[in-house]
């Protein structure tokens, strides 16, 4: 309840403009942070206030108790559905990375590999490669590979430039780990919407 409340005043500051200019991107960062937090560790801390809602909570209980044969209840027959969807996000996860590697196969033998120094002065560590393929949509980080990925178009000078920034940006702030995260709380939370909305 708790962590649908949070993402929905994420929602709430993100979608409108007043709020967005008012309370500004930090806010989102922090607010994102602990939501990511309390669903990785949903548990009770210390310093937790709890309120009681016996009313809920133990006719729930009970509903969760009740045997359905021997010693199976409901929360078991739960647990189980929950398991089986873990899985079958387990495997689309693998089947989705697996694809990107395909794309990656295929790159590294069609794609034009220049530098991020062809085209900028940067330092060092921000000198990631730079692929150019016809197959490639739009402009991105693509899997974990620190390589940016740029449709082979006619782009002015100052254009590219500007995009190969966006990209560095990206990989600066550890976006391609980021989405890793969040994949991991959608395969624990598979059956949660306000998980799919916030990732």
């Amino acid at each position: 309840v708790i962590t649908l409340l949070m993402i929905f005043l994420f929602y709430l500051i993100l979608f409108n403009k007043k709020l967005i200019f008012l309370l500004r991107s930090d806010l989102l960062i922090v607010l994102s942070f602990i939501i990511i937090i309390r669903l990785f560790f949903p548990v009770e801390w210390s310093f937790t206030i709890t309120l009681p809602f016996s009313w809920i909570m133990n006719p729930l209980q009970s509903f969760l108790d009740h045997k359905i044969f021997d010693n199976f209840s409901v929360l078991s027959l739960l647990l189980i559905i929950w398991m089986i969807g873990c899985g079958i996000q387990v495997f689309r996860f693998i089947i989705q990375l697996k694809k990107i590697n395909n794309v990656f196969g295929v790159l590294d033998k069609t794609a034009i590999k220049k530098k991020v120094s062809d085209y900028l002065d940067v330092e060092h560590q921000f000198d990631y490669p730079v692929w150019f393929a016809n197959s490639i949509p739009f402009p991105m980080i693509l899997g974990f590979k620190k390589i940016i990925l740029v449709p082979n178009i006619d782009l002015e000078e100052s254009e590219l430039k500007h995009v190969i920034l966006h990209e560095i940006e990206h990989l600066k702030h550890h976006d391609n780990t980021i989405k890793l995260f969040l994949n991991i709380l959608l395969i624990i939370y598979w059956w949660f919407p306000p998980v799919h909305w916030l990732c």
